[in-house]
């Protein structure tokens, strides 16, 4: 309903040609200021009265298109009596910041917020770049690969975090399938048999 009374503002306002396109563009700037402003309103009471004021406004915008001259005078009285900071050109948004440099701009040393477990590593660390390795020492060995929930894979140590996470969605994600079939053979199938025969005495 805000973003809807927020359109309505904003066509009445430009729809009003009785006035004055200064005061049609501070009318504009305020209902996209007020609404800036009031994002983040919790308060019941703040949003009902916002809300009322965003609705008086848009019945004396209406009133204006329709050609009632005291709605326009109205309007003009109103614009008048805003504070010119309300009435000036939204202040455009400051860029997002990174998590990393929010870090920075809170001061926080470098070594509390360094890489993620969880992300990839950099070009030439990747297990596949570095292996298998052109010297050794003693003898060479196997490759051995271990299944987990029928996915094989190349076991080496020590495991990166995001296959240690894998393999434990998995092991959930089987171990639900499980739960579920469980279920259906325990309690959903039996009533459904009995079910069945209560049609057949019936």
């Amino acid at each position: 309903s805000a973003i809807a009374l927020f359109r309505a503002l904003l066509s009445q306002s430009r729809a009003a040609t009785g006035l004055h396109v200064d005061t049609r563009t501070a009318i504009q700037n305020a209902v996209r200021n007020r609404f800036r402003s009031n994002a983040n309103l919790v308060s019941v009471r703040r949003s009902k009265i916002a809300y009322h004021a965003g609705y008086h406004g848009l019945d004396l915008l209406d009133s204006c298109v329709a050609g009632d001259d005291a709605a326009t005078k109205r309007i003009e009285e109103l614009i008048e009596k805003t504070p010119a900071d309300v009435k000036a050109p939204p202040k455009p948004k400051a860029p997002k910041l990174s998590k990393q440099e929010e870090r920075e701009a809170r001061g926080e040393p470098e070594g509390l917020w360094g890489p993620s477990p969880l992300a990839l590593p950099p070009p030439g660390k990747k297990m596949v770049d570095q292996r298998p390795y052109l010297e050794i020492k003693g003898e060479r060995r196997v490759p051995q690969l271990v299944v987990a929930t029928r996915l094989p894979f190349l076991r080496f140590k020590p495991q990166p975090e995001n296959l240690s996470r894998f393999i434990r969605q998995k092991l959930g994600q089987k171990q639900r399938r499980m739960n579920y079939a469980n279920v259906l053979q325990q309690y959903y199938f039996p009533l459904a048999e009995m079910e069945d025969t209560w049609d057949d005495v019936v």
